[in-house]
């Protein structure tokens, strides 16, 4: 893991970032240290860290007097320093740990653009802003007129003569890398050479101006790497602060969190290391916003600040009946001001979070002052802002209840052009000039690309673009408007057309047309309606925007919405409407290719017109058939598989795992490929379990066709009619190519979830439906956008369900389900005096039964939601009947129920009000290891043996899904087993992944024993204690507790024989969910050292094991302060 150590820089004003005073300055030094941990058998890695040294510029830093390195020796520094000016300060805080200076300084204009707040080392290469935006990065001289030639702007230079060649003929430009402020998290530049990354990180945007969607600078070629707070960039002059005379202004901007982290031994893939240990920095600065340690009065505590919360609803009645949940909807407070004022806002604050499924949302840490509430809602134009100014004062918590937007509408909608999503980024963004590219943006950014305006011209050099209602807007219609290019390098106006057909009308009416522009650039916009030469336009906008977008590569600035009304006398009807025919009855073959037919012994029609064919029919099981059914062959030219964002991948053929290529492993799904058609995947493990996904996750998975580009996916709307909960794990896609709709399996859990029936028990369930999606794309689009179009394809699906299309009686509408809200609280004393919310915990229905029952459920539906912030939840959309609700939270041990049954009839809205969930509690906790989130994903896993990998899990996090992973516990401690010590041993490093045998010599295997030892003082002899015991996932195993004593026969505590989850042998990270509490009598316990024999017993199988999710010792009840931990 990365080492790290971090400096906080906080500013009033954004002028500089170094330290100084009158006579000396802050030198900045790295330092190495060892972790003297066995380097045979633990990835051997070192720290650096950060110190800061009083020193005379070309002067000696004072001897070190602890910490790492020579005591006592002076080191030579050379060089001056960056150093603040400012005509006066004062020291804040001055201690060991923290130094906070307040400093004035003048603005000086002729200083503008000439000054960068961090000069990096230039060994920094490798830039990183996003999981898909990192690169290795020219260097500066590149840039230079000997070496680059600037293109249509200072900024956009491209490389002739680079230093390092591979980057001869690509564009840089630092607006390529421009961010929305809502992502601006992390970003930053690592050296390969040294191992070290150096990192940007803002865990608040609470300072910056313009709201979630402004764009800003972070890092480019220099290394550069900027903390803008505020500027005009993709808004204009209108974003300029301005000032009235005498005017009194004072903000904050940042903290900004300043991270440096590095490697010892730079083994696999440094990068890719450093970054996602970064993230995860981000992560605890967000968690620790806002920071308690700084003095300044002008940076308000946590207590001091104010929270807000409640539920966004829409309310489209042509959209829908009922109002409909704002899901994904960003929902923020800003200064007061129009709908959608926030967008220029720059002189306050603003706070903005995104809604849950359900619409809640939660604004926390408000600084105080008075406040507009504003939103932006995915899928809906136009902008909401609560119209009641809300006061925020320190220590308020807000409820403003559910609100509700009501977009701009007139009527009904005849036709729609693009999403409503702020941005042009669905319409078509075609492949830059080949001499002018930034391999980066071969992807789905492609619009980052440098002179895709002059594409415009290329494609339609006469006549400007022509659009049909019914035609595909992510193909025919240009991402942008621009000026056509001529010949004598002028420009001139384009004129497009939308052609659409009205069989009828209302020639009295007035019709309204909304255009929603995600940029203007000194652009005038004029709309005229069946006649392009009339002199005077239906509508104009006037010259708008300043935003220079399309110059600097976005895809929005800022958002306008404009309603033109259309008189009904300009609109001619009676236009003919063509239908399709089928021109004949196909059975059995068509163009020579048999169909796949569904036998039956009997069936009927339930729908039947032009747009739905539903059919129900009744087949009878025949167990012959068993595992020999797949219900759609696909086409096999579809090699490229893609189950989320981070696991896709070129698949090898069917015929690699034939004996004559492969080598089946320890069980017959896992093969190795020997030698396979294509010898790229020579050496790699496949096995259909190493693609399994949990239900929650499991939406949208498929292939792609690059050749022609086009995409199977099968799109999951909803879970309710899957087996065994949100974590429940299935197959998904796998070489075929196959791809499974799993409805009811028991992998990952075993028998106890086959569905068992009584003599004569009646059952009936409907399984889906299931909707298959085909998307293409025109040829020179990058066919990887055939999974994000999927991903959009989910998202709208899941937004139409229930559908209303089925008209079987077994499949429920919307008006005949039910819905549940409510919140849930948690109440441990040991942790907090207070309620806890349950932030993020999974609120499910599920047929009656006992805690935990709905892991084992198949026979019922299941319905489940996240709680937000506050431990909100809504649960719609539920089928009649009878239900107990369940959870469980993250960070939390155990299972919740309630325990009154709920009914739900058609149309049921039931409120639960508050619930509260009291975790298995008996004492103070004394130690603990892992993490309590059902999973064993946070301790050690090791790397797997080369011989035996798969390439797309390499420095991947999920890591753990490598075969063979069991047998590098042998590897590790071939002799003695795991030793854990407690206050010493990192469960992140020291405790394996999963409790398995020991592989012997000869081929057999034994059991082992993993001891945990800490320490007590004063012990209780005459109280108890207690051990719980979370275990993530067992198969066909025995765990043992002994104390203090690794012999004695019974053990304490025994579970029996357990489980039959196969998650070990089948790649996972967790199955079934299993706590267990065991009593430890204080006389068993002795002054000073214990030890804690956990010894897993059963040992004829490698795959006979357990994986822990987390162990905790609490003491009696009556002690909090027993534990000394070594």
């Amino acid at each position: 893991m990365p080492r790290r150590r971090l400096l906080l820089l906080f500013f009033t004003l954004s002028w500089s970032l170094a330290l100084a005073s009158s006579s000396s300055g802050v030198q900045l030094h790295v330092y190495d240290e060892y972790n003297d941990q066995n380097e045979l058998t633990r990835d051997c890695e070192f720290e650096r860290y950060w110190d800061l040294v009083w020193s005379k510029p070309n002067g000696t830093a004072p001897p070190r007097t602890n910490g790492p390195g020579p005591i006592g020796k002076k080191k030579k520094y050379k060089g001056t320093l960056d150093r603040m000016i400012a005509t006066e300060m004062k020291v804040i805080v001055q201690n060991e740990e923290q130094v906070e200076l307040s400093f004035t300084r003048e603005w000086n204009s002729s200083l503008e653009y000439t000054q960068v707040p961090l000069n990096i080392d230039k060994r920094f290469h490798y830039m990183a802003i996003s999981d898909s935006r990192q690169r290795y990065m020219p260097l500066p001289d590149d840039r230079s007129p000997e070496r680059g030639q600037a293109l249509a702007y200072p900024e956009a230079v491209l490389l002739v003569n680079p230093v390092e060649p591979e980057f001869k003929g690509e564009v840089d430009d630092k607006y390529q890398y421009a961010c929305e402020s809502k992502d601006i998290g992390v970003h930053g530049w690592i050296s390969n050479d040294t191992g070290i990354g150096f990192w940007q990180i803002s865990p608040s945007n609470e300072f910056r101006s313009g709201g979630p969607f402004k764009q800003f600078l972070n890092s480019h070629v220099g290394p550069t790497n900027l903390g803008i707070f505020h500027s005009t960039h993709y808004a204009g002059p209108d974003m300029i602060i301005k000032f009235e005379d005498g005017e009194q202004w004072k903000k904050v901007y940042g903290p900004i969190f300043i991270y440096v982290n590095s490697l010892s031994e730079r083994n696999g893939n440094v990068t890719s290391k450093l970054w996602e240990d970064a993230k995860e920095q981000l992560n605890k600065e967000g968690q620790s916003w806002p920071y308690s340690f700084l003095a300044s009065e002008d940076f308000p505590k946590s207590n001091q600040r104010g929270n807000i919360n409640g539920r966004l609803l829409v309310e489209d009645r042509y959209v829908c009946e009922r109002k409909v949940s704002a899901k994904g909807a960003y929902v923020g407070l800003a200064l007061p001001g129009d709908a959608g004022s926030w967008q220029l806002e720059s002189k306050g604050y603003q706070f903005w979070s995104k809604t849950d499924e359900d619409g809640y949302f939660s604004i926390d840490n408000i600084r105080t002052g008075e406040y507009n509430l504003y939103a932006s809602i995915p899928g809906f134009i136009g902008d909401f802002r609560y119209n009641d100014l809300i006061s925020i004062t320190g220590g308020c918590s807000l409820e403003v209840g559910d609100l509700v937007y009501k977009p701009p509408r007139n009527g009904s909608t005849l036709w729609e052009i693009g999403i409503p999503n702020r941005s042009a980024a669905e319409f078509y963004v075609l492949d830059p000039n080949p001499k002018l590219i930034n391999k980066l943006y071969v992807h789905t950014d492609r619009f980052r690309q440098y002179g895709l305006w002059e594409r415009y011209t290329e494609l339609h050099p006469h006549q400007d673009l022509v659009y049909k209602i019914g035609d595909d807007y992510r193909k025919d219609w240009f991402f942008v408007q621009v000026t056509r290019s001529l010949d004598n390098s002028t420009y001139e106006g384009t004129t497009w057309q939308i052609k659409f057909e009205f069989d009828k009308g209302d020639h009295n009416g007035t019709y309204t047309l909304r255009v929603a522009l995600a940029t203007a650039h000194v652009s005038e916009l004029q709309v005229r309606i069946n006649d392009q030469n009339a002199t005077s336009p239906l509508f104009s906008t006037g010259i708008i925007g300043n935003d220079n977008t399309i110059a600097r590569h976005g895809i929005h600035g800022l958002y306008r919405l404009y309603n033109v009304d259309v008189p009904g006398t300009g609109i001619l009807f009676g236009a003919r409407k063509e239908q399709p025919e089928q021109q004949e009855q196909t059975t059995g073959c068509v163009c020579g290719k048999k169909i796949c037919r569904i036998g039956g012994k009997s069936f009927r029609v339930v729908v039947e017109n032009e747009e739905q064919v539903e059919i129900s029919f009744t087949s009878s099981w025949d167990r012959s058939l068993e595992g020999k059914i797949v219900p759609l062959n696909i086409d096999k030219r579809f090699h490229y598989m893609a189950i989320a964002d981070n696991r896709q991948r070129y698949m090898p053929l069917p015929d690699d795992r034939l004996p004559r290529r492969g080598k089946e492993l320890a069980y017959p799904e896992a093969v190795l490929l020997v030698k396979p058609v294509e010898p790229e995947f020579t050496g790699e493990v496949d096995d259909k379990y190493l693609y399994s996904s949990e239900n929650r996750n499991l939406k949208v998975h498929g292939w792609m066709c690059f050749d022609p580009p086009v995409g199977f996916w099968q799109i999951t709307p909803s879970n309710e009619f899957r087996t065994g909960g949100p974590l429940k794990q299935n197959l998904t896609s796998h070489v075929g190519p196959i791809t499974l709709a799993m409805f009811l399996s028991a992998h990952y859990v075993g028998e106890d979830m086959v569905l068992k029936f009584k003599e004569g028990e009646p059952w009936k369930k409907v399984f889906g439906p299931v909707f298959i999606y085909l998307n293409s794309l025109i040829d020179d689009e990058s066919p990887l956008s055939l999974w994000e179009d999927a991903k959009q394809q989910m998202w709208i699906e899941e937004q139409s369900w229930p559908y209303t299309f089925p008209q079987s009686d077994d499949f429920p509408q919307s008006d005949q389900r039910g819905n549940v809200s409510g919140r849930l609280r948690i109440r441990d004393r040991y942790v907090s005096d207070d309620y806890i919310s349950a932030e993020g915990a999974y609120v499910g229905l599920a047929p009656p039964g006992d805690v935990g029952s709905w892991q084992l459920e198949s026979k019922g539906y299941q319905f489940w939601t996240k709680a937000d912030a506050e431990g909100y939840f809504c649960i719609n959309d539920i089928r009649t009947g009878d239900y107990n609700l369940y959870a469980w939270m993250s960070g939390f041990i155990g299972d919740y129920r309630y325990d009154s049954v709920i009914t739900i009839t058609a149309g049921s809205d039931i409120d639960m009000g508050d619930l509260t969930y009291e975790p298995p509690r008996h004492g103070p906790t004394l130690w603990e290891i892992g993490i309590p989130d059902r999973t064993a994903a946070e301790f050690y896993i090791p790397n797997p043996n080369p011989m035996y990998i798969n390439k797309l899990y390499v420095n991947h996090p999920d890591r753990y899904r490598q075969y063979g992973l069991w047998e590098r516990y042998t590897d590790l401690y071939p002799d003695k087993d795991l030793v854990y010590i407690v206050g010493v041993s990192d469960y992140t490093k020291d405790w394996f992944f999963a409790h398995v045998p020991r592989k012997k010599d000869d081929g057999s295997y034994q059991a082992t024993t993993w001891q945990i030892k800490f320490n007590i003082d004063n012990a209780d002899q005459s109280a108890n204690y207690k051990l719980l015991l979370a275990l993530a996932t067992a198969n066909s195993a025995e765990l043992q507790v002994r104390v203090n004593d690794p012999e004695p026969s019974p053990p304490l505590f025994s579970t029996g024989n357990i489980g039959h989850d196969n998650t070990i042998a089948r790649h996972g990270i967790h199955g079934i969910y299993r706590l267990y509490s065991v009593v430890i009598p204080g006389g068993q316990l002795v002054e000073g050292e214990n030890t804690i024999y956990l010894t897993q017993a059963m040992a004829s199988s490698p795959f006979e094991g357990i994986m822990y999710d987390y162990i905790r010792l609490e003491g009696p009840p009556s002690s909090s302060s027993l534990s000394k931990q070594i």
